[in-house]
């Protein structure tokens, strides 16, 4: 649904890993604060952040979205960060 619209920035995550994958999207949402404010998440590009653990549900995946975008602080990212899980076919 995303592929050849915009350019995509894609990551790999557990949503509930304490460590490595907490750290990727702790330095990412550094990465993004600093942006010119002209270079907009959603117009200009996407972020897809994707659990590759079948498990983890769209409840923690929106959970974890709420988290970074607070901490981001960038209004309208939401539209262009999403926050994705899928069925374990999916993610093979």
């Amino acid at each position: 649904d995303y592929a050849g619209k915009k350019p995509i920035l894609l990551n790999l995550v557990y949503y509930g890993c304490p460590m490595l994958c907490t750290e990727i999207l702790n330095g990412l949402t550094r990465s993004l604060r600093v942006l010119p404010e002209d270079l907009r998440i959603g117009k200009e590009f996407e972020i897809l952040t994707v659990s590759f653990d079948p498990k983890e549900t769209a409840t923690l995946a929106a959970a974890k979205k709420a988290k970074y975008l607070d901490s981001l602080r960038r209004p309208g990212a939401g539209e262009g960060w999403h926050f994705l899980t899928g069925p374990e076919e999916s993610i093979k």
